[in-house]
């Protein structure tokens, strides 16, 4: 599928689409970083998802979904400034460009790496969580 601005649209996040930031934040920390999988997971899910409670309204969410039907979300991007907090689109829809249509210009910092994310993040970005 080709994935333009026609079929996808970026909008700003709405309080109904916490839920699947929350938990898709939750998995994709614990499954994809070796030192968060070592924590028990309830530990791990009960205690981080606080962070990302208070992370969340210091952040820039945008969401992308279907031009057509915006309650279909495909992926979602959290930032503040030049910090990217979090990236995530659906194993359906990567590979498409859809990450490269959320990512905002300027960032220069990530403070959440997965194995994924190391792969990808460019060289000039630094990694630093405590920002």
């Amino acid at each position: 599928m080709q994935v333009t601005s026609s079929t996808i649209q970026i909008r700003e996040a709405k309080p109904e689409d916490l839920p699947l930031i929350y938990s898709t934040w939750l998995l994709g920390l614990y499954h994809g970083c070796d030192w968060f999988s070592r924590i028990k997971k309830e530990s791990f899910f009960r205690n981080y998802k606080v962070v990302i409670e208070r992370l969340i309204p210091k952040c820039e969410v945008k969401v992308a979904c279907l031009a057509d039907d915006e309650d279909v979300i495909l992926g979602y991007v959290c930032y503040r400034g030049e910090n990217l907090d979090w990236i995530f689109v659906k194993k359906a829809w990567r590979k498409m460009g859809i990450a490269r249509m959320l990512l905002p210009k300027g960032i220069t910092n990530c403070t959440h790496l997965t194995k994924v994310g190391r792969s990808i993040k460019p060289k000039e970005w630094t990694f630093d969580p405590f920002v």
